[in-house]
């Protein structure tokens, strides 16, 4: 009997959390819109810098075709002060710290509160942008889409009119000396492959006098041996990147916050489905060699992709 109504008061508490949530927020969103009342509600609920510049390359296009004057967006407090001051169409951030996120996604995902919301303020008045949430739609439906076209013909819906919008922050006036530089980057939230396979790369590269660099985090964080730690923040790291001649790199994020610094790619992915969603061709002019982690011919691949370039 105890155990029965010691199970029955905890769920009664868990109801009670869910719809809390769900009236603290629907408040929250009511007010929200109040203050806004031209604006454009964007709500990311990832965590990723790549999801993140997928998400925001098509914002400023939707901002255009329904024509609001303020785009509010609500995401992770982190990740948006680390890459929003490069895309200057946010006009106004609204920063949400990450243990509310979850919260939020339940009180929108709510039927009844989706549509009130969508009666008493309009279907683009709310979009949820998150390249997770159409990946199994894709998948299904969208097979010849990229996740970047995915989300324009979905979350968007711009069905075409699109016009992809880069970062374009300044880069710092930093002269470019002569050596060449190149960074590795072997960090990714989406895959885990074997660090060791990027030795030989480097040893390759090395071989041709470059200066190797490892992306770090921090001073204890890894770096592939022989090479130098290169630690900076995001936006730093975006600002410098034309220090760099190449980057090698399992599929990440950074990869996209890159796309428009020139900087030359090569790029490891773990599965044909994953590099169909994101290859780097749906940015457009990135030179990039996009290679499967299994590949046994990738080390020859490199090589004639280095040497085409250098003219050798």
């Amino acid at each position: 009997m105890f155990i029965f109504l010691k199970k029955a008061i905890l769920k009664i508490i868990y109801l009670c959390k869910i719809y809390y949530r769900r009236i603290v927020y629907k408040l929250y969103f009511k007010r929200q819109m109040k203050k806004h009342r031209d604006a454009c509600l964007v709500y990311f609920p990832e965590e990723g810098i790549g999801d993140l510049c997928i998400a925001m390359a098509n914002l400023n296009a939707f901002k255009e075709e329904v024509n609001k004057k303020t785009i509010l967006f609500l995401c992770d407090l982190n990740i948006i002060k680390s890459i929003a001051p490069l895309y200057d169409y946010v006009d106004e951030i609204d920063f949400i710290k990450v243990k509310k996120m979850n919260a939020i996604a339940r009180t929108l995902a709510h039927g009844k509160y989706w549509r009130w919301y969508e009666k008493y303020h309009g279907a683009n008045k709310l979009i949820i942008v998150s390249p997770w949430a159409y990946v199994s739609a894709g998948m299904l439906y969208y097979r010849k889409l990229d996740c970047l076209s995915l989300l324009a013909d979905t979350a968007y819906r711009l069905e075409g009119k699109t016009t992809i919008s880069f970062p374009h922050l300044k880069a710092n006036e930093i002269p470019v000396d002569n050596n060449k530089k190149i960074l590795f980057n072997l960090f990714s939230n989406s895959m885990v492959v074997p660090i060791e396979g990027f030795l030989p790369i480097a040893e390759y590269f090395k071989s041709l006098g470059y200066e190797i660099y490892t992306n770090c985090k921090d001073e204890k964080s890894y770096c592939l041996s022989g090479t130098k730690p290169y630690i900076c923040t995001i936006i730093e790291l975006y600002q410098n990147a034309k220090q760099f001649e190449y980057i090698v790199s399992i599929r990440s994020g950074i990869l996209d916050l890159l796309a428009s610094t020139g900087v030359k790619q090569i790029v490891f992915y773990n599965g044909i489905n994953f590099f169909n969603l994101y290859s780097m061709k749906m940015w457009g002019g990135v030179d990039a060699l996009e290679l499967m982690c299994d590949d046994e011919q990738a080390m020859q691949k490199i090589k004639a992709f280095v040497e085409d370039r250098s003219g050798s």
